[in-house]
């Protein structure tokens, strides 16, 4: 197998398509589990492990897990040069999800830490993993500028912010003379969401503007849950066992019933798996796109990996997007 890989300009970099999600490494999977599944990703020609500061915090004893999981696999086998070392910062406390964390110090401090764990000089993409409007874009780019000047970051990224603060960053950045965001993360997957049923206020949703900025700036886009939580794994499962399936609320839509219909369909004619088809839905786009992705179970990421060597062609995503837009 070899992965597809796309570049990053703000890195200057190529990314593979398929990118490993960090929330279970050193978390749900202890050590041992963390490096299996680490070492196939890599086997197989991933290099970027998409993790945060944030991610552990909600388990007793195991904050900030997941980086220090992941700076001790690279340290263990060596590979730093070869991988794209990867973090979020600016992440609101869990127990106050409504103040933010996105002042200088905090972005600095986060920053640091961040370096230690991973075990580090320098983190190639910085990402700010939420967005506070009341503060000015020049307020956030600022102290990214001064991580960069300091040879802390390579670049910087954002989650999770909307389309028009994407914008205002990267003009400001233009006219100041810094780089612009190297790349973007939003919530994207094959199911459409029903907003209703979304608890965490700060998440963005990529939508049509998102969607359509991306394709005219080109700037690199992210899908985190892009398995959609592993919803049409088990809609394939309950097909195949003949059972009835009833998906949760958030991704209760009609639509994603058809959408799996028309994604098994493609599937077939390729003689490949509806999952990888759901994840090439997002990793065949004209501009680079890449879809972060969970396992549990060396199966579960080699399913997933069997995406990075697949594009569709335009008739293939008109299928899926049943004529409409991409949503």
């Amino acid at each position: 197998m070899s992965l597809r890989t796309r570049m990053i300009p703000g890195i200057g970099r190529e990314c593979s398509v398929i990118v490993m999600g960090g929330v279970h490494i050193g978390t749900r999977l202890d050590e041992d589990q963390s490096f299996r599944l680490l070492d196939l990703y890599a086997d197989a020609g991933g290099n970027m492990v998409d993790t945060a500061e944030v991610y552990g915090n909600w388990v007793p004893g195991k904050t900030n897990a997941s980086e220090i999981a992941i700076g001790k696999w690279m340290k263990s086998r060596g590979n730093r040069d070869r991988m794209i070392v990867t973090t979020k910062g600016g992440h609101p406390d869990l127990a106050s999800m409504n103040v933010s964390r996105l002042r200088a110090a905090d972005i600095r401090s986060d920053a640091e830490g961040s370096l230690r764990r991973l075990q580090t000089d320098v983190i190639d993409l910085y990402w700010l993993h939420r967005d506070d409007r009341s503060i000015p874009v020049s307020e956030l780019l600022g102290p990214l500028g001064k991580l960069v000047d300091d040879g802390l970051i390579r670049s910087f990224g954002c989650s999770n912010w909307e389309t028009d603060r994407i914008d205002q960053a990267n003009r400001w950045a233009a006219s100041h003379g810094l780089p612009p965001m190297a790349a973007n993360q939003a919530w994207w997957s094959l199911a459409r969401l029903d907003p209703a049923h979304i608890e965490d206020p700060t998440v963005v949703v990529l939508d049509e503007a998102m969607y359509r900025y991306h394709a005219e700036t080109e700037m690199p886009l992210f899908a985190y849950s892009s398995q959609a939580k592993g919803l049409f794994a088990k809609m394939e499962a309950a097909a195949v066992a003949g059972t009835a399936f009833e998906a949760p609320p958030l991704y209760g839509s009609p639509r994603n019933v058809r959408r799996f219909e028309q994604a098994r369909r493609i599937a077939r004619e390729r003689s490949t798996t509806t999952l990888r088809i759901a994840l090439s839905y997002i990793v065949s786009r004209p501009f680079a796109a890449f879809a972060v992705v969970g396992a549990s179970h060396a199966s579960q990421l080699e399913e997933s990996l069997g995406a990075g060597t697949i594009i569709l062609d335009p008739e293939e995503l008109d299928r899926l997007d049943e004529g409409q837009f991409a949503l």
